[in-house]
C-alpha cells in the first residue's frame, strides 16, 4: 500500500508539471526515434524504484525517482517546448538521480546474491518441508523433503491441487486461509494441518503460512516434524468417529442430534427417509416442525430439564400415514447442551399385537361355533348367530346369510357372482360361498370389514374350510344313521328298524290299551321278473312298488322292506278290519294302474297277511308269525292250492 501512495503523489506532480510547461510551450510533431531512449530510461527507472522500494533501500528509491522524473521531462520535451532554463533543471535532476542510484547499486548486487544463496539453502537444504502454492491452491514448487516425506517425486507434486495431498477435513480451512491472504492478510499464520502420503497414511504437521510475493500470490508453508502422539490420537479418534458414523447412519432407527432449542444438528439416513426429508433440508431446522406432537415436546423438555434419559411412546402423523413411535432422549455430555434422540417405529409391533389378539379371538369364536354345531346340529338360526359374531370380530358394518336351494338365486339378486365357488371381494364386501359335494348350500357376506383383504381372506378361508368340514361331518353322520335304518335299494325302513319300532309301539300301546295292525306283503311272481329282466330291473320294480305303497299310507304308518320281495307295514291305531280295507284298496290300485319301469308297463299284484294287536298276540314274534302265515295262506288261495 505504501508504494502505491508514493507513486500516486509522484504522478500528480508530473501532471502539474506537464500542465505548467504546456502553458509556455506548444505541441510539436512527435519524433518516435528521438524519444525511444527517453521512454526506455523512464520505464527502467520506474522498475528500479519499485525494486529499491521493496528492498527498503532509500537512496536507491530517491535516485531512481529523480532519474525517472528527468526521463519523463526528457520524454515530454519531444513534443512540448520548454524554456531554456528548464533544460538545466532536467539535467540536474537526472544527474542527481543517477548518482544516488549508483551508490545503492553497489549495495544491491551483494544483497541479491546473498538473498538467493540464503533462499536456496533454506529451500533445498532445510529439514523442514516447504511448499509454494498460488491463490488457486495449485502447487508451484516443493523442496526435496516434501517429495521424500510424502512419497512423491517432486515433478509429480508440481501442478497438483492441494486437495490431492491434504486430508478432506482440512481442505475448507485451507482455502478459507487462502482467501484471507488474497484479500490482504500478510501476517504469518501458525496452524496444524493433516497431509496424506501417497501410501494413504495421514500425518499431522504444525504449519506456518505467509505471503512471500504479493503480486505473484505465492505462499510458503513451513511444516515441522510430525507430531506422532497427535497422529495416533487423531487416528484413534477418527476410527471411533467412523464407527459412530457407521452405527449412526446404518441403524434402522431414527437417530437425531439436537441442541438445547430442539434444532437438528445431525440426522442419520434412516431418520431422514422416515421423516420424508432431505439431509440438507433438516439441518438447522427445529425438530418440532417435523414432529409436532405435544407428547414429544413434553418429553424433550423433561429430558432437557432433568438432564437425564427419558423414554416414552407417542403417535406422530407423517404426510402419508400415522406411526406409533417409542422415543428415547439421551443428554450428551460434551460441554454443550445437546441430546441424542432415538426413535423406534413400533407400529408393526402394535399391529402384530392387534393381529394376535384378533387371531386369538377368531379361533376362540371358531372353536365355540364348531362345538355348538356338532352338539346341536346344523341349523339356520345357529349360522345366523355365527356370521353375526364374525362380522363383529372383523368390524363389518353389516352382514347377510343365505341357506338352502335358493341361496344362489338370492345372491344373484344381490349382485354377487358365485361361479367360482371361491371367496372373492365385491366392492367393499367379502363373499364366502359354502359347498358340499360340489353343490352350494349356503352363502354369507360381510360388508365394510376393517381388515386388510389379504388377512381377511386368509381367515375367511379357514372359516369356510371349517364350516364345510362340519357340514360334511354332520351330513355323513346323518347318512350313516339313515343307512343303518333304511333299505338302500327302496329307501324305506329296513327289518331291524321295523322290529325295533314295533317293539317300542307294543310297549307303549300295551300301557294305553290301544290297537295296531301288522301287515306282511309279498310281490307275486317277482322271481320271474328277476330271471327274465335281470336283477337291476327287479330292483327298480321294488323301488317303484315301495314308492307306490308309501304314497297310499299315512305319515304315521311305517313301511319297511323285510327281505327280498317282502314288505312289512305297521298301522298304528288300526284294527284288522281297517288294515284289510286298506290292502283291498291297494290291490285295486295296482290292478287299475300299471307301473312303468324302463318304458315297460307292468301290472303288479301282491299277497298279504294281517295280524292285530292285542287280538293275534302281544309280542313281536307272535304278530310277525301270524302275519307271515296269513300272507302265505293268501298266496296259496290265489293259486287254488
Amino acid at each position: 500500500m505504501r508504494s502505491w501512495k508514493v507513486w500516486t503523489v509522484w504522478f500528480l506532480c508530473l501532471v502539474v508539471l506537464t500542465v505548467w510547461t504546456h502553458r509556455v510551450g506548444f505541441f510539436l510533431n512527435f519524433d518516435w526515434f528521438r524519444s525511444a531512449p527517453n521512454l526506455i530510461l523512464f520505464v527502467a527507472s520506474v522498475l528500479l524504484c519499485l525494486l529499491f522500494l521493496e528492498l527498503n533501500l532509500r537512496r536507491g528509491v530517491i535516485g531512481s525517482f529523480l532519474l525517472a522524473t528527468g526521463a519523463w521531462q526528457h520524454l515530454l520535451s519531444s513534443f512540448i517546448l520548454f524554456p531554456k532554463d528548464y533544460y538545466f533543471l532536467m539535467f540536474v535532476l537526472s544527474s542527481a538521480g543517477l548518482g544516488l542510484l549508483l551508490l545503492d547499486v553497489v549495495r544491491l548486487v551483494p544483497l541479491i546474491r546473498r538473498q538467493v544463496l540464503m533462499f536456496k539453502g533454506f529451500f533445498e537444504e532445510s529439514n523442514e518441508l516447504v511448499v509454494f502454492y498460488d491463490f488457486d491452491g495449485k502447487i508451484v514448487d516443493v523442496n526435496s523433503k516434501v517429495a521424500e516425506f510424502l512419497g512423491y517425486h517432486p515433478r509429480e507434486l508440481v501442478g497438483k491441487s492441494v486437495e490431492e495431498i491434504l486430508h478432506p477435513d482440512d481442505i475448507p480451512s485451507f482455502f478459507q486461509l487462502l482467501n484471507l491472504m488474497k484479500n490482504g492478510l500478510k501476517d504469518h499464520v501458525l496452524t496444524e494441518r493433516t497431509f496424506v502420503k501417497k501410501s494413504g497414511e495421514r500425518v499431522i504437521f504444525e504449519s506456518r503460512v505467509s505471503v512471500v510475493k504479493d503480486k505473484k500470490a505465492y505462499f510458503v508453508q513451513e511444516i515441522s516434524t510430525p507430531i506422532r502422539e497427535k497422529i495416533k490420537y487423531e487416528e484413534d479418534l477418527s476410527r471411533e468417529r467412523k464407527r459412530f458414523q457407521v452405527y449412526f447412519n446404518n441403524t434402522p432407527v431414527v437417530s437425531l442430534i439436537l441442541n438445547g432449542e430442539g434444532v437438528v444438528e445431525d440426522a442419520n439416513k434412516f431418520g431422514c427417509d422416515f421423516l420424508k426429508v432431505k439431509y440438507q433440508e433438516i439441518l438447522g431446522k427445529s425438530i418440532f416442525e417435523y414432529i409436532g406432537s405435544k407428547t414429544f415436546y413434553e418429553g424433550f423438555e423433561r429430558a432437557k430439564t432433568t438432564l437425564s434419559s427419558f423414554e416414552f411412546e407417542d403417535v406422530i402423523f407423517l404426510p402419508s400415514d400415522a406411526k406409533v413411535m417409542r422415543w428415547q432422549i439421551v443428554p450428551l455430555e460434551d460441554g454443550e447442551t445437546k441430546f441424542l434422540v432415538v426413535g423406534v417405529d413400533v407400529s408393526k409391533e402394535r399391529e402384530l399385537v392387534g393381529e394376535l389378539e384378533r387371531d386369538k379371538k377368531f379361533y376362540s369364536v371358531l372353536l365355540k361355533t364348531t362345538s355348538t354345531l356338532l352338539s346341536i346340529g346344523w341349523n339356520e338360526f345357529t349360522m345366523e348367530e355365527t356370521v353375526k359374531e364374525f362380522a363383529k370380530l372383523f368390524e363389518a358394518t353389516s352382514y347377510q346369510y343365505f341357506e338352502g336351494e335358493n341361496c344362489q338365486k338370492k345372491c344373484e339378486e344381490e349382485g354377487y357372482s358365485l361361479s367360482s365357488k371361491e371367496i372373492y371381494f365385491f366392492e367393499d364386501k367379502a363373499v364366502v360361498p359354502l359347498e358340499h359335494e360340489g353343490k352350494l348350500f349356503a352363502v354369507f357376506c360381510l360388508e365394510g370389514p376393517r381388515v386388510s383383504h389379504e388377512a381377511l381372506k386368509e381367515m375367511l378361508q379357514v372359516l369356510k374350510n371349517q364350516l364345510e368340514l362340519i357340514y360334511w361331518k354332520l351330513k355323513s353322520e346323518e347318512k350313516i344313521v339313515w343307512l343303518a335304518e333304511h333299505d338302500h335299494i327302496t329307501g324305506v325302513y329296513n327289518r331291524q328298524f321295523f322290529e325295533r319300532e314295533l317293539a317300542y309301539l307294543l310297549s307303549l300301546y300295551r300301557r294305553h290299551n290301544r290297537v295296531l295292525s301288522v301287515v306282511f306283503i309279498d310281490l307275486d311272481d317277482f322271481k320271474i321278473i328277476n330271471d327274465t329282466m335281470g336283477h337291476v330291473f327287479g330292483d327298480r320294480v321294488l323301488r317303484i312298488f315301495a314308492e307306490s305303497l308309501k304314497e297310499s299310507l299315512r305319515k304315521t304308518d311305517i313301511l319297511a322292506r323285510i327281505g327280498g320281495d317282502e314288505f312289512g307295514i305297521i298301522l298304528p291305531e288300526t284294527d284288522r278290519t281297517g288294515a284289510e280295507t286298506l290292502l283291498e284298496r291297494l290291490e285295486k290300485k295296482f290292478r287299475k294302474e300299471p307301473v312303468s319301469v324302463q318304458h315297460t308297463l307292468l301290472r303288479l299284484s301282491f299277497s298279504y297277511g294281517v295280524s292285530a294287536f292285542p287280538t293275534d298276540g302281544e309280542t313281536v314274534e307272535d304278530l310277525l308269525k301270524t302275519a307271515d302265515e296269513r300272507m302265505y295262506e293268501n298266496k296259496f288261495s290265489k293259486k287254488g292250492l
